[in-house]
């Protein structure tokens, strides 16, 4: 009789273990998409405060021949390119639409009320989400490919060598 006692403690005790887990597992699965959700509103709010601050380096850096401003970059997420006459930071399976989605053939973007446009498509569940500047009346010479996600910061050097071109070097 002891015996059988013991084993339906341990057989209650596993059962409830059991509950447990199931009812961790199950607030995981609604709560976890939310996360990811707000991580990724986060991530495009900071990635907009950095291309605003890049614009405003860049301008600075056009304002003389000569002048030179190092800016720290940081992604934790996505790429970003630069061209000759834009900024692009591009999102992939982002979980937020960051604006009215658009086709993927319409390659207009909106203002966000600052200098930063967006552009936001729509594939399947997720979301590709694109943040472009234009820095006005220069040209952008970067001979470097996109930058992509990484555990260190970025440090690009914004040199003016005239004639309305700004040089931007990767510092290692």
């Amino acid at each position: 009789m002891i015996k059988n006692k013991r084993g339906q403690i341990w057989v209650e005790t596993v059962i409830y273990i059991l509950i447990a887990l199931i009812m961790i597992g199950a607030v995981l699965a609604f709560v976890n998409p939310k996360i990811r959700q707000i991580q990724d509103k986060l991530t495009l709010d900071k990635t907009v405060e950095l291309l605003d601050e890049l614009n405003s380096k860049i301008t600075e850096v056009a304002a003389g021949t000569a002048n030179k401003r190092i800016v720290n970059i940081e992604i934790k997420k996505g790429e970003l390119k630069i061209e000759p006459d834009k900024i692009i930071y591009t999102l992939d399976e982002s979980r937020v639409a960051y604006s009215e989605p658009v086709a993927e053939s319409d390659n207009t973007f909106v203002s966000t009320g600052k200098l930063v446009q967006v552009r936001t498509v729509k594939k399947g569940d997720v979301y590709t989400v694109q943040l472009k500047i234009e820095p006005s009346d220069v040209k952008l010479i970067y001979p470097g490919s996109a930058l992509t996600k990484s555990s260190s910061s970025y440090k690009l050097a914004l040199t003016n060598t005239g004639n309305n071109e700004i040089n931007i070097e990767l510092i290692s």
